[in-house]
């Protein structure tokens, strides 16, 4: 039994309405010095994004035909068009849920030897 109708709903809504959740601009109070966790090993055949996004490219190359364009598209500048176009991009690809958001500069670990934070935002995605 449907509650809602998706007819009318954006793509990167998905199929849950997320956007009724409360929502919060707060960090966490973390602490600066954290040791870093020991990563669990991998099972043999993971399941990751790049798995399936693979998977896509390699159904979508069947139908190209000629040479590679010289340029590169180009990527939006505006943050939240590009958010907007990663969330539906995955939300075609099967995800149930997609996040996005701003990584706090105490997320990062201080014993590291990036001179520079690797990125200044996240998507999470659940299967």
């Amino acid at each position: 039994m449907k509650l809602f109708s998706n007819k009318l709903r954006p793509v990167h809504f998905g199929p849950y309405p997320l956007e009724r959740l409360e929502s919060t601009a707060m960090v966490l109070d973390l602490p600066t010095e954290r040791k870093p966790r020991t990563v669990p090993k991998r099972s043999e055949h993971p399941l990751r994004f790049s798995d399936v996004a693979d998977a896509y490219i390699d159904l979508l190359d069947q139908w190209q035909d000629g040479t590679v364009a010289p340029e590169k598209v180009p990527i939006p500048e505006d943050a939240l068009d590009l958010t907007q176009q990663m969330k539906a991009a995955s939300y075609f690809m099967d995800a149930a849920m997609v996040g996005a958001c701003e990584i706090p500069e105490v997320a990062w670990f201080t014993r590291t030897t990036m001179t520079a934070s690797p990125s200044k935002s996240a998507t999470v995605t659940l299967s």
